[in-house]
């Protein structure tokens, strides 16, 4: 996908592109935006004694670099688009984009499941709301503005209150609940909205680099306190910690109780199991964000090149999720942990057959032939004319669907 900007007559039509700015986002364009009150948008500003037939707008766009853009666009006298300010917060690509009527927030949706409330004005981040399952497709301010809307992939709708009081969540059970948000007047750094009402749970250094210190806090969260200074006196560190057995409890730290070493010992593989499956589930979400995102020649290249190794390391990772026979549809327990990318955008079923289209997004083959075949010319997620008709084997994204399923 192409990254340049038009601007358009809109008042009068006649197809006329007023000023063209090439690359405005690398590997794509997915919204655009114009402020409705700053500069000329609002007939209340003063005009400049200096210019008095100037005219300028403030425009947001984003894109699949990751970034939200604001733009200070003149259209009189002359025409011309000039790079405001680049808001990074976001970690794949922005869906979507709008305004408050009142012009003084800007919120954009992500791929990344996340949605960030700006202030276009400071470029100060506001919010950063969390909590749907999967990529959000769009956002809508209500029009006093102190509700914002996001729409996800997974076919919710979530409403947040960005003012003081709860926040109110619709849930997909049709149901809802409160939690309180914190006042952004006394926010002194971005705010992240949890769904629940638990706290997150910090997250672990890896095994290796625990203090012995660390080891006795994690014996005392077991409830194995009366080991602590056993542990201690023998400087049991996260590395020694993973190379104890039944034995060296036993008869090296003199642990007798059968009961705490076989308590100790579970807990040891479960801190193992935990830390291997984050990391190789990291390193999968990575290679799937990077053939989801890739320019369709790019992503073949690197496919011939690289896709035999790929492969092969991550058949050390952990095992399949579900087994399938060759070519049958793979079918998971749960649809909350297969990966979004794994589905196609227009069925939301697991794809067997992936291509990219030439909107840069990825379809299941049947389903964006059928989409075609209908006399539908336009894509499926941004509803933007198609290129062409071109459609190219996401192979990469094709072999992480059949070893994350167990295909052969």
């Amino acid at each position: 996908m192409e990254g340049n900007m038009k601007l358009w007559d809109g008042r009068y039509g006649n197809n006329k592109c007023l000023y063209y700015l090439a690359e405005g986002h690398d590997l794509g364009v997915t919204c655009c935006v114009f402020s409705p009150t700053f500069g000329s948008a609002n007939p209340d500003n003063p005009i400049p004694e200096t210019q008095p037939r100037m005219q300028y707008f403030m425009l947001a766009s984003c894109g699949a670099d990751m970034l939200v853009k604001l733009w200070d666009v003149h259209v009189s006298p002359g025409y011309e688009m000039r790079l405001r300010v680049n808001l990074q917060g976001h970690s794949a690509t922005v869906n979507a984009c709008a305004f408050t009527p009142d012009g003084k927030r800007l919120a954009s949706g992500s791929v990344d499941r996340a949605a960030i409330v700006w202030n276009p004005l400071t470029g100060e981040k506001l919010y950063m709301l969390t909590g749907h399952p999967r990529c959000v497709t769009t956002v809508a301010f209500s029009l006093d503005g102190m509700y914002l809307a996001t729409g996800c992939m997974d076919r919710t709708v979530r409403i947040w209150r960005l003012a003081d009081g709860p926040a109110v969540i619709p849930v997909q059970d049709g149901a809802s609940k409160t939690e309180k948000l914190v006042d952004v007047q006394d926010a002194a750094a971005p705010i992240t909205a949890q769904e629940t009402t638990e706290p997150p749970q910090p997250k672990r250094k890896p095994l290796s680099d625990w203090s012995v210190e660390e080891v006795c806090d994690w014996l005392r969260e077991k409830g194995l306190e009366q080991n602590i200074e056993t542990f201690r006196e023998n400087e049991i560190d996260g590395n020694e910690l993973k190379q104890l057995t039944n034995e060296t409890l036993s008869k090296d730290l003199g642990i007798a109780a059968l009961g705490q070493r076989n308590k100790i010992l579970r807990g040891i593989k479960s801190l193992q199991e935990s830390e291997s499956s984050s990391t190789s589930g990291q390193a999968q979400a990575n290679l799937v964000a990077l053939a989801s995102a890739l320019p369709p020649q790019l992503m073949q290249n690197l496919v011939s090149t690289f896709a035999p190794s790929l492969m092969a390391n991550m058949a050390q990772s952990t095992g399949p999720t579900v087994t399938t026979s060759k070519g049958a549809t793979p079918q998971a327990a749960s649809d909350d942990k297969i990966p979004d990318e794994y589905l196609c955008p227009i069925t939301r079923e697991i794809m067997v057959d992936p291509v990219i289209a030439s909107d840069g997004y990825t379809y299941e083959r049947k389903s964006i032939e059928s989409w075609l075949q209908k006399g539908k010319m336009t894509s499926p997620m941004t509803n933007a004319l198609l290129p062409n008709m071109n459609l190219t084997p996401n192979r990469m994204l094709k072999m992480l669907i059949q070893r994350h399923f167990g295909g052969q």
